[in-house]
């Protein structure tokens, strides 16, 4: 989402054919990196043509990523959608070899950008996140994972989870370790998902 203010003033700096040339360099980076995976998988030799999902996910898992018995939970954030790249975050994390993947339907999390940093907003802003909760807890997944750093400080808010910045730590503690909180929803950027996946 950072780089759509500087989307918007660049067109008050620069010609309208400069502005389209510079937007073709920039790429979410979900979307990127699924891009870069299925250009190997299309550049190797080695291997006939995937004839379903299963079979590319499990060639990228071959390749790339432990498999990880885990529930994931999806959110498309604001920012992907007004890029019209929000079917990009989802299929990244299905390319993933995990036990299941769940889009969240109720994405909007009610924080508003900064606003859900001021003190006369909070409370709105938990109101207005109440029925993303509960989709939440009625998926029941071990990880929900979001580029949007204010939707996953909202959502830690909402299930009264604290930690903001071991994201990469708690993640590998639940994925390796046998003494992990089962009962513990985490709340992760899908490139640290992604990056505890690699071999």
């Amino acid at each position: 989402s950072c780089l759509l203010p500087f989307l918007e003033y660049s067109k008050t700096v620069s010609e309208e054919t400069v502005i389209k040339k510079m937007q073709q360099c920039f790429f979410e980076a979900t979307a990127f990196i699924k891009d870069q995976i299925l250009i190997a998988y299309d550049a190797s030799l080695t291997v006939k043509q995937a004839e379903n999902d299963s079979q590319l996910r499990d060639w990228i898992a071959d390749r790339f990523f432990k498999k990880v018995d885990l529930k994931v939970a999806v959110q498309i954030p604001c920012h992907l959608k007004i890029l019209k790249q929000d079917k990009s975050l989802y299929e990244f994390v299905r390319l993933l070899p995990l036990k299941s993947v769940v889009e969240l339907k109720s994405t909007c999390c009610g924080f508003g950008g900064s606003k859900g940093f001021e003190k006369k907003w909070a409370k709105h802003a938990e109101k207005i996140g109440q029925s993303l909760l509960e989709e939440i807890l009625t998926a029941r997944p071990d990880v929900i994972v979001s580029p949007c750093i204010t939707w996953r400080f909202q959502i830690r808010n909402l299930l009264s989870e604290k930690t903001l910045f071991s994201e990469s730590e708690d993640l590998h503690n639940l994925i390796f370790s046998k003494n992990a909180h089962s009962n513990k929803i985490l709340v992760v950027h899908p490139l640290i998902l992604a990056s505890q996946m690699l071999k």
